[in-house]
């Protein structure tokens, strides 16, 4: 979509932010009716406190929450963020499987969706390598990964939102794929850190055994601009 088109749709449309900051909170359902007054698309990018088997209830609740306050209110699109791997994932993940009953909620429910298809953003790098250290070493799975900024996300779901309603699954990716290890050595050398990438087939992702393209995204997927090595330079110049 030429850059113009972009601009011209989003400026058609207010967004107003609601989350328990605002007085918005899906559990409870508080401020879910007042928020939807007149409300043409609403995009859910809310997550679960934990990554575990308890996530399963905070979605569903949730969800459920916000598809009836629609309902009541006459919205016409759900839009919401998700992961791309997330039915690959599920089997071998509390968090993914909680995901993947958020999507059918979403796909059996009484609205037009769209859910869209996130790979892991820029931004969590050094949390991924937090998670996979042991000692001054970080262990990490010889497999694919195909990062994206979050700005890009944000255009993504911004840009599903101002259109029609695919009652399905979009992907969205960044420009390059990297091997796991590659990317967070790449990112820790950026920052000055000194831990030892290992790629080990044993090791997990975020705890959970992956294959080689479960983080990817299919052929069909859309993929933004921005580059890793250039988001590195960007987010150094502004430290």
């Amino acid at each position: 979509m030429p850059d113009y088109e972009r601009q011209v749709r989003y400026w058609l449309h207010d967004a107003v932010a609601a989350a328990p900051s605002t007085g918005v909170n899906t559990i409870t359902g508080e401020g879910l009716s007042e928020v939807l007054k007149g409300a043409n698309a609403v995009i859910d990018v809310s997550n679960s406190p934990t990554l575990d088997g308890a996530a399963k209830e905070f979605f569903r609740i949730a969800t459920t929450n916000l598809l009836k306050a629609e309902a009541d209110a006459g919205v016409g699109h759900h839009v919401a963020l998700s992961v791309v791997g997330t039915d690959r994932l599920a089997p071998k993940s509390g968090y993914f499987e909680a995901k993947l009953a958020q999507e059918a909620l979403i796909s059996a429910g009484p609205i037009p969706y769209s859910i869209v298809h996130a790979t892991q953003f820029f931004e969590f790098v050094n949390a991924i390598a937090d998670s996979a250290t042991v000692g001054n070493e970080v262990h990490l799975p010889p497999a694919f990964i195909q990062p994206i900024a979050s700005a890009d996300v944000a255009e993504a779901v911004a840009m599903t939102a101002v259109n029609d309603p695919v009652n399905g699954i979009l992907e969205v990716g960044g420009p390059q794929q990297f091997r796991l290890p590659d990317l967070i050595r790449t990112a820790l050398t950026a920052r000055g850190d000194t831990r030892d990438v290992v790629a080990d087939p044993a090791a997990g992702y975020w705890g959970v055994a992956i294959e080689e393209r479960d983080l990817v995204p299919g052929a069909g997927a859309t993929q933004f601009d921005t580059r890793f090595e250039d988001w590195i330079l960007e987010a150094a110049a502004k430290a």
